[in-house]
């Protein structure tokens, strides 16, 4: 073989390789085309959306039934058989109403990724022998392209109705990215929407915040007998040292189930045990900041002598070794409660931060938390719980430094509370009823959680020193009232402590929650719709 004919077979070789190399590059291309939905206009087959082929006159093309010559509406779409009274069948993307316009919006990424022919069904009209209907044609493509579809939206947040394939979904549902979801995403219907403010704050409070009476007396059973005998314990070995003058222990039920301002599940109780130590307890004034004092007592020995923290010729009560005594004093009652014959209610016994927790678990599954606090009573008013300090302010006054925080007790004021709220309503007054429903509104917004219940009762109490029209059939007016009040706090950045109104509730909270709560709270103000969502319950 001469040079020339070995370059002729060496060409011919190449172009080969070349034009292999090409179609393969081709067939890539057209296969990304395909797969992104860019397909060039001229190649692509005519579309569907609605059932029938594009043209210029599609009339000719709609269902309509050859015999009786009757326009059927647009919504559907109907599979015809040798059977001229067949019936109708839904198409799977539509919804049941007959004006069809506003439902045709596709999704422009899903539609215009979709050709009509990968629907896999096939509308011959042209031809007269299959003029009777369409079939169904099995496209092995179809499965594979919904799929992709829906990874693609799934990825970006979205999910689709039940039974409707990726691509044929036309309502996409944005997942709401709250912490909880607890505010219902229920749409409102429009007879909800009509009704006044105050109907939907009754049905609202009815449905969902009212407590079971069967329940509730249930629970109250349990804790009477069971946590009354534990504290029978417990009284008698704190009396056992008492002054003579000095009244006997006692108990005080307090907190929201004793208030009347619980809501959801009687699940949870408060209880104080009260020690009167007007006698031979004394509080020190001039401590960092008002509501807490530092406890003093006398001579020794005492009989918290136990508890006493020594500091110099200063004696004083020291509340951590208070509670781990009352710990052990509780659990010691318990211990006795059970060796009763109580088989089907399990006891236990556990810290809750300045509380002791005692859970009573019945075998049917009821379950209640019973927080006993210890607590020093000096007069009439003045109570004192051995919880830690905690400046209220972001800066801490200079006064702490002259003090060791780990001996101050906080003054309490749940006694008052209690007996204050228990009976500020008359007959057909609704401040309770407007608590309990801002305490569930403000648990389940998110992003309204600083705003503690304690915050709540405080512009209640406050609101009702100067409002005294609180009857029922104006429940709405005075729930928009307490949110005013309570976005013109947030405005302010100031809220008094009801009690100790030298304190500013608000101080230990970050400006920039401040500034949130109060815009969620300003819409809640502003518009009747974001109240409807919130207060609407299915």
């Amino acid at each position: 073989m001469n040079e020339v004919e070995a370059a002729f077979v060496l060409l011919v070789f190449l172009s080969i390789v070349i034009g292999i190399l090409v179609f393969v590059v081709w067939m890539i291309y057209k296969a990304c085309r395909w797969l992104t939905g860019n397909e060039d206009e001229h190649t692509r087959r005519p579309r569907s959306y609605h059932g029938y082929r594009d043209s210029p006159n599609p009339e000719p093309e709609r269902h309509v039934k050859a015999k009786e010559e009757v326009r059927l509406p647009e919504a559907y779409e109907y599979r015809r058989s040798v059977n001229d009274n067949a019936v109708p069948e839904r198409h799977p993307g539509y919804r049941h109403r007959f004006n069809t316009e506003p439902e045709r919006r596709t999704r422009e990424d899903v539609a215009s990724r979709m050709p009509g022919w990968h629907m896999g069904r096939d509308y011959s009209y042209g031809n007269p022998e299959r003029q009777e209907g369409y079939r169904e044609r099995f496209n092995p493509n179809l499965a594979l392209y919904n799929s992709l579809i829906m990874w693609d939206l799934i990825s970006r947040g979205y999910q689709y109705r039940r039974g409707v394939s990726a691509a044929q979904s036309r309502y996409p549902v944005v997942v709401p990215e709250s912490r909880s979801n607890l505010v219902n995403s229920s749409v409102v219907p429009d007879c909800f929407e009509e009704m006044s403010l105050t109907e939907k704050l009754k049905k609202y409070h009815n449905k969902k915040l009212k407590l079971d009476d069967d329940q509730t007396k249930r629970a109250k059973e349990l804790v009477r007998n069971f946590i009354g005998s534990i504290v029978d314990s417990v009284k008698e070995e704190i009396d056992a040292g008492r002054p003579q003058r000095a009244n006997r222990c006692r108990i005080e039920y307090t907190g929201s189930m004793y208030e009347g301002t619980k809501f959801g599940q009687p699940d949870e109780f408060d209880i104080m045990v009260v020690i009167d130590g007007s006698e031979d307890i004394k509080s020190e004034e001039g401590t960092p900041g008002p509501g807490y004092a530092r406890l003093r007592v006398g001579h020794l020995p005492h009989r918290f002598s136990r508890c006493v923290k020594h500091s110099g010729c200063q004696h004083s009560i020291d509340p951590t070794k208070m509670i781990d005594w009352f710990y052990a004093l509780v659990q010691k009652g318990v211990n006795k409660v059970s060796h009763s014959p109580w088989d089907h209610v399990s006891l236990k016994v556990s810290r809750h931060g300045p509380a002791v927790m005692v859970n009573i678990k019945e075998g049917n599954g009821l379950s209640i938390d019973v927080d006993l606090v210890l607590c020093i009573q000096l007069d009439q008013q003045t109570y004192y719980v051995a919880k830690p300090y905690k400046p209220y302010a972001d800066v801490i006054s200079p006064r702490v430094l002259l003090y060791d925080p780990t001996i101050l007790w906080r003054q309490s004021f749940s006694v008052t509370e209690t007996r204050s709220l228990s009976r500020i309503d008359g007959a057909n007054e609704c401040r309770r009823d407007c608590l309990r429903v801002l305490k569930s509104v403000f648990r389940r917004e998110p992003g309204l959680d600083k705003f503690t219940s304690f915050h709540l009762k405080t512009v209640l109490l406050r609101m009702c020193e100067e409002e005294n029209q609180w009857q029922s059939s104006k429940m709405g007016e005075r729930f928009l009232d307490l949110l005013k009040r309570i976005e013109s706090c947030l405005r302010e950045r100031h809220l008094p402590h009801f009690y100790l109104p030298e304190l500013n509730l608000l101080d230990g909270i970050r400006h920039k929650t401040i500034e949130n709560m109060r815009d969620r709270i300003k819409r809640l103000i502003d518009s009747e719709h974001e109240r409807s969502k919130v207060l609407y319950s299915p």
